[in-house]
């Protein structure tokens, strides 16, 4: 994978940070993410996870350089991928309620941690492997 790829992944993840929450939340109008999963998902949770998605962007041009980012970012992400684990074996049989409340927060809670799964493990492949 070369550098310009690499680049415009970790970019696209930021903006998958910043445009996944502004897009639920309905800019912040929508509070059911965080009735459901107010340990992450309330508007202090939301703000965080965009200010990591402006994270993701900064370092994006120089990852080749220093890609000690990437690890962070990928045990970022990890926490993530377990906190909704945690979520869907906990309160999973809220879905469909959630659901029919507001399809955009159902979608959302139902599969937030496998982006940030997949997203994760392309941090630590940048991190451990590189890239040319």
């Amino acid at each position: 994978m070369n550098s310009k790829m690499v680049k415009t992944i970790v970019i696209v993840a930021g903006l998958f940070n910043i445009g996944g929450v502004l897009m639920f939340s309905m800019f912040f109008t929508n509070g059911l993410p965080g009735k459901y999963l107010p340990e992450v998902m309330g508007n202090f949770g939301l703000i965080g996870i965009m200010l990591w998605g402006l994270a993701y962007c900064a370092a994006a041009p120089g990852i080749r350089e220093n890609r000690w980012p990437a690890l962070v970012f990928a045990f970022e992400k990890m926490v993530y991928a377990v906190s909704w684990v945690w979520f869907v074996c906990e309160r999973g049989a809220l879905l469909p309620q959630i659901f029919g409340e507001s399809w955009q927060t159902g979608l959302f809670l139902s599969s937030y941690g496998s982006a940030d799964f997949i997203f994760g493990i392309f941090f630590l492949w940048v991190w451990m492997k590189g890239y040319n």
